[in-house]
């Protein structure tokens, strides 16, 4: 891990990947992100999310276009059952979609021309060089002890060969369900949560003035007693943050038993195949989204009644928990990242900042700032700090009480315990 241009090799080509990728290669480094997908201009993934007081950072230092593509959102506004401001909270945060911040570093890290970005920003002088090979599902690694190289084999998915490439370094970013990860540490367990994610997206110029101009500049909550809804306005489908032109994004916390017809029937797309995840976009059985429309009118408030039914694509997540025992394997040489190390509840909202923050601890391990152990417990330890904050917030809104106020004080004693942990290393050196 010592020479001075590194060969990198990151699996999967999302979010986490392609920041680590342009990562690596602003510090000079190679890399070669592999990617399973055969096409770079991807179907539309139709959701909103949060960036993250981390994943707003690495924007602000690797994003070279003048252009934002986040917004910032002031805070929280909690409605009542007529659509009316009951609650503001002073918590801000910045929203994009899934789609306008893949294209964005899409551009940064290979120049890619999209809708989203339909320039590429100028390619930086020190730079290392930066490919994204399309339809190369990596199956094995391997790791010499002796050289301290990672070999990669992964199968080539346009022309059916078996290949393999060498790496100084391999980063798994290829989400929780990882193919390396099983490798490495076996079947982790990805229990259901009781309870799953409606979505949808929804133009605002489809949807009355009112609603509109409800649905400005905030993050708004309505709960239901057992469930509760999101909305916030993203990007429309180039990018475009301008109002009236935007998207309008909701998500629905739905209770479902595992075990029920409903939720089987859920999970059932149009073509009769069960999901055990997620029904993608364009693929929701008519009789399921009619269910959830009925239910809709009788649990919602009326802006969010008008959302769901101006839905045209909905689509569908079960809501899991998982995590990886470890994040770095062969002395360093290989790391998992992103959902392929922990994969978090939706409710805050860390899916980009976690890779984030796995990102910014990763580059002071390359720069020799931290060595591979403190990066495991830096990133560990945030990982067990987020995925109770998710739950605690998802309790509190969903219930039970009980659950909440149990999952509360895990909470608040991790929170105890990291940091006596961190005043003992830091006295003791150890």
């Amino acid at each position: 891990m010592n020479k001075e241009r590194r060969e990198v090799v990151v699996i999967g080509g999302s979010i986490a990947g392609l920041m680590h990728g342009i990562m690596v290669k602003d510090l000079g480094h190679n890399v070669r992100i592999l990617e399973q997908y055969s096409s770079s201009i991807r179907p539309s993934h139709a959701a909103g999310m949060g960036t993250g007081p981390k994943g707003h950072e690495f924007f602000n230092t690797y994003d070279r276009i003048l252009e934002s593509c986040t917004y910032d959102c002031p805070g929280i506004c909690l409605l009542d059952e007529d659509s009316k401001t009951k609650r503001l909270l002073n918590t801000p945060m910045h929203f994009t979609s899934w789609d306008a911040l893949y294209f964005r570093l899409r551009s940064n890290f290979d120049g890619l021309i999209s809708d989203y970005c339909p320039h590429s920003p100028v390619p930086e002088d020190n730079g290392g060089k930066a490919v994204f090979e399309l339809g190369k599902l990596v199956t094995e690694v391997s790791y010499s002890t002796t050289e301290g190289i990672v070999t990669v084999q992964f199968e080539d998915l346009v022309n059916g060969q078996t290949r393999s490439i060498q790496a100084d370094l391999v980063i798994d970013a290829s989400g929780a369900h990882s193919i390396i990860q099983r490798q490495l540490v076996g079947h982790i367990e990805q229990p259901y949560s009781g309870y799953v994610a409606w979505r949808g997206l929804v133009s605002e110029n489809t949807v009355s003035e009112a609603t509109r101009l409800l649905f400005k500049d905030r993050f708004y909550v309505f709960s239901t007693g057992n469930s509760y809804v999101v909305g916030y306005a993203v990007p429309n489908d180039q990018g475009s943050l301008k109002p009236g032109e935007r998207f309008l994004n909701w998500v629905w916390y739905y209770t479902l038993d595992e075990e029920s017809e409903a939720f089987s029937r859920a999970l059932t797309d149009t073509s009769g195949h069960t999901h055990r995840s997620t029904v993608p976009v364009g693929e929701m059985d008519p009789k399921a989204w009619s269910d959830l429309k009925a239910d809709a009118a009788t649990a919602l408030n009326p802006s969010f009644l008008e959302l769901v039914n101006a839905t045209q694509q909905p689509f569908l997540a079960t809501i899991r928990d998982g995590a990886s025992p470890r994040g770095s394997f062969f002395d360093g040489h290989l790391v998992l990242v992103g959902e392929a190390l922990r994969l978090l509840r939706p409710h805050t909202g860390m899916s980009a900042n976690q890779a984030a923050v796995h990102c910014f601890a990763l580059r002071k391990v390359l720069l020799g700032q931290m060595s591979m152990e403190d990066w495991e417990v830096e990133v560990q330890q945030w990982g067990q700090r987020a995925a109770l904050l998710s739950k605690t917030v998802g309790f509190y809104n969903l219930g039970p009480k009980s659950s909440f106020l149990v999952t509360l004080i895990k909470y608040l004693m991790v929170l105890a315990s990291q940091r006596i942990t961190r005043l003992w290393r830091l006295v003791t050196g150890y």
